[in-house]
């Protein structure tokens, strides 16, 4: 199945995921059965190649699913040969007015459509305690979905991330 099939199942699935209605727990489940159903699993399961590091490299938007509720982030990545840096900047959404915003810095690496990174030093820390978290996630030119990972991950159980495109 290709990102481009956005079969039903997949569709209603994320659409509930970003229901009020439903507990925290159901909307990152729902967000995660979505994104296996649109195409979203390991590309080397499905025999994709693995695009080159250049490829990879961009600002990717989206929100991420933690006991406190939905948060937004963006990731700034630079990839080259395997080796990936960057900053995430994480913020609140209208789901989560009351959610802290922050940014730090991020390194590790992308390797057969896996991408791991580790956090670094804050850029701008938070005022409440709030702990930098580490990503393990699959990895497409178009899309991250994983997991933050590290001590400091806070109940955090899924993050989904789109290439942004570039401005013109």
């Amino acid at each position: 199945m290709t990102t481009d099939a956005l079969t039903p199942f997949g569709l209603s699935c994320l659409r509930a995921a970003w229901r009020r209605s439903a507990p925290a727990a159901s909307r990152a489940a729902a967000l995660l059965v979505g994104s296996f159903a649109l195409g979203l699993s390991h590309p080397a399961a499905a025999g994709a190649a693995t695009p080159p590091s250049s490829d990879l490299s961009g600002v990717y938007a989206g929100a991420y699913q933690c006991a406190g509720g939905v948060m937004g982030a963006t990731l700034d990545l630079q990839v080259r040969q395997g080796r990936a840096q960057g900053a995430l900047a994480f913020y609140p959404l209208s789901l989560n007015p009351e959610a802290p915003s922050g940014s730090f810095r991020m390194s590790g690496t992308v390797r057969d459509g896996a991408l791991s990174l580790t956090p670094g030093a804050w850029i701008q820390e938070p005022a409440s305690s709030y702990g930098a978290a580490g990503i393990e996630a699959v990895m497409t030119p178009e899309r991250i979905v994983g997991t933050p990972t590290g001590p400091e991950h806070w109940g955090c159980r899924l993050i989904e991330l789109r290439r942004v495109p570039p401005l013109r």
